[in-house]
């Protein structure tokens, strides 16, 4: 870096901005004109040769500059001018002074702010002169300075700025006018006062401040921040919009501001489905100039914020939300809220949070053209976490392009979510034992057994991949919640996955989709002698433990069988051998496998005085008896299109499903 004599006009270079060198700056717009070679800025390379940089019309910048620095109280010997104190021909020496720009700005004596469009002021009379300052404070908010991403920085610097319009007159400073300064660049009074309480503003609202101004560059929209967030990165010109997702990864390394994610999308962008967590652009964050961070440490305690291979690692409160049921969307909260105040009522302030859709592998964002209102007292659009409750831990890509969006909804639209429609007296709850794809990675099945990840617990969801050899398997537990000694029999099991047209002869029975890829979901029973409990109505069963099934599929692997293999020969296997399911068919789509319509039937017992071998007695509740059926069928699932398959509990022929005042079944109907 380089300091210009004002005097001489020589330059002297200076490694670091101090009090050894008091100087003046120079704040402006370039100028430059591509029909006049003579109507441009003077470079470092023009100044070395002085005779041919006069002939410039920027030299009247550094003349002037110099000219207001000679004459400042006390006299300044040195001043600091963007356009011909920095080599830009050096990468090196660019990259060095735009990472340390903002430092310049903040240690100079004082800031010269050079507004060109603004009107001179003209002679006028005593009773003339308000009208004059009239003038001028109505140009000021329309003056291109304001709209220039470099000048954001030379705004909250400095800690004396003068302005002076179009002759060179000072018509101002921003000490005076911090007020009228605020209310134009919507910048929080305090921040232009002691630019030291800058940093204490939350992420999201530094980043509105910007969504106003442009720069020439692309990149230069994201290196003309780094002061204000106190960061310093590599240059790369030619990178385009991915400097911006460089400037919030350097975010998240130095930070758990969550508001950095408290963006909208506007334009073409609001049309594509998912997105990442990152915004493209500050133009996004326009919306974010009320947002405050919430004074809450517990609540921040809990928090994490990382960049992994697996995209974006984020610790936060993650609930279903409660706005859509029949969405697949969830609500990660923000720790942010903005103040809304309602007429002849007080300020309410409400939480902020996105809203995401779970993938196959993690989270991705969407519906990113609003954000979603917590209210922060109880349920409003979402769940307010309650005291006590784990953050959850989970990985969201940082971005994602219009073409990974599409693709990703193409992979999302086979997801199969199951519904249960629950016992009279009992809630059943679904739990994964096998979910796998074609695709896995064997390392991650040897490690932990089984894989779970494409299983959506919370939404009772399978993220299939869209895989045609997708298998997943459930094991439906039932818990009674009027008395504890009621148990229900644990030998039920759902498979569910694709059939590819062709594969085997059952597929005949089963509806087509438009991809000539068709689900199916099967109910077994594992039935045996000692568990009456489980029976099978009009279809002779025959037993099959499907712990086995997962037995076959460890030999498989083991005997060198390679994954996918592995996983269709199990399939076939289940389906070749002369197994009997229960079903409900689903005329209208055809989607669900009907043989013989067999019926699995239910009965809970009760545990009572042990026989002369020690073994508790059981006393079977055949009013209790529940028929099972399972259909599935094509739904909207919010974000995509999908299956649901629908799990029931009918109560059997001469039970009261609503008796004692407990809800039937259609009551518990669960989402």
């Amino acid at each position: 870096m380089r300091l210009i004599n004002t005097t001489d006009f020589s330059l002297r270079e200076v490694y670091e901005p101090g009090s050894d060198y008091p100087y003046a700056i120079l704040s402006h717009t370039w100028d430059e004109s591509l029909d006049d070679p003579q109507h441009r800025e003077v470079t470092f390379q023009d100044i070395q040769t002085p005779e041919r940089a006069r002939m410039l019309s920027g030299w009247a910048k550094i003349e002037k500059t110099c000219e207001l620095a000679r004459a400042y109280d006390p006299p300044l010997r040195w001043a600091w001018i963007d356009t011909c104190c920095i080599d830009k021909s050096s990468s090196a020496e660019l990259t060095e002074a735009i990472n340390s720009m903002f430092r310049w700005y903040q240690q100079s004596t004082v800031c010269f702010a050079f507004l060109s469009d603004m009107p001179p002021a003209k002679p006028m009379s005593p009773m003339q002169g308000t009208s004059a300052q009239y003038q001028f404070h109505d140009s000021l908010p329309h003056c291109r300075w304001f709209t220039r991403g470099w000048t954001l920085q030379e705004l909250l610097a400095p800690k004396t700025l003068d302005f002076y319009d179009s002759d060179w007159v000072r018509r101002g400073d921003k000490g005076s006018m911090t007020s009228e300064l605020s209310r134009i660049t919507k910048i929080d009074e305090q921040a232009l006062k002691d630019q030291r309480t800058m940093f204490q503003v939350p992420v999201g609202r530094r980043m509105s401040w910007a969504s106003s101004r442009s720069t020439k560059r692309v990149e230069d929209m994201a290196y003309c921040l780094l002061g204000i967030f106190d960061l310093n990165i590599p240059l790369i010109y030619g990178e385009g919009e991915n400097a911006f997702a460089r400037l919030q990864e350097a975010l998240v390394r130095q930070s758990v501001d969550l508001s950095l994610f408290a963006w909208d999308s506007f334009g073409p962008m609001s049309f594509q489905a998912f997105h990442g967590m990152f915004a493209t652009s500050p133009k996004q964050f326009a919306n974010c100039h009320g947002r405050m961070t919430m004074q809450d440490a517990a609540y921040a305690e809990d928090q994490s914020l990382g960049m992994t291979n697996r995209g974006l690692e984020l610790v936060t409160y993650l609930r279903s939300d409660l706005s859509s049921f029949q969405s697949d969307r969830y609500v990660a909260h923000l720790n942010c809220f903005i103040s809304i105040e309602r007429p002849g009522s007080s300020t309410v302030r409400r939480g902020l949070g996105v809203r995401l859709v779970r993938t196959y592998k993690g989270f991705a964002r969407c519906h990113p053209d609003g954000l979603c209102l917590v209210d922060l007292s109880r349920i409003y659009g979402s769940v307010v976490t309650p005291i006590g409750t784990a953050p959850d831990r989970i990985f969201i890509p940082p971005s994602l392009s219009p073409l990974e969006s599409d693709l990703l909804g193409m992979r999302l639209k086979d997801s199969i979510r199951f519904r249960v429609v629950q016992p009279p007296h009992a809630s059943v709850v679904l739990t994964c034992t096998l979910s796998l794809i074609s695709g896995s990675d064997r390392r991650a099945w040897e490690k932990d057994k089984p894989v779970l990840y494409t299983w959506d617990r919370v939404r009772r969801t399978f993220m299939t991949d869209s895989e045609e050899r997708f298998i997943g398997i459930l094991h439906p537990k039932i818990e009674s919640y009027i008395a504890r000694n009621i148990h229900w029999p644990r030998g039920l099991r759902i498979l569910c996955g694709f059939f590819e047209g062709g594969r085997s002869n059952l597929a005949k029975l089963v509806g087509v989709t438009s991809e000539g890829r068709k689900p199916y979901a099967y109910l077994i029973a594992i039935a045996s002698e000692k568990d009456a409990g489980i029976s099978i109505h009009g279809t002779p069963f025959r037993l099959r433990d499907i712990a086995l099934l997962m037995d076959d599929l460890d030999a498989l692997i083991d005997s060198g069988t390679s994954y996918g293999s592995a996983l269709v020969t199990m399939r076939e296997r289940l389906l070749e051998e002369n197994h009997y399911f229960a079903s409900h068919p689903n005329e209208e789509l055809n989607y669900t496998l009907a043989l013989d319509q067999a019926t699995i039937r239910l009965t809970p017992y009760q545990l009572g005085l042990p026989d002369a071998a020690g073994n508790p007695q059981k006393k079977w509740l055949q009013d209790e008896t529940v028929n099972l059926t399972l259909s599935i069928k094509d739904v909207d699932l919010g974000s995509f299109n999908g299956y649901e398959a629908t799990l029931r509990f009918d109560p059997a022929a001469g039970v009261d499903s609503g008796r004692d005042g407990v809800p039937g079944p259609d009551w518990n109907l669960l989402p």
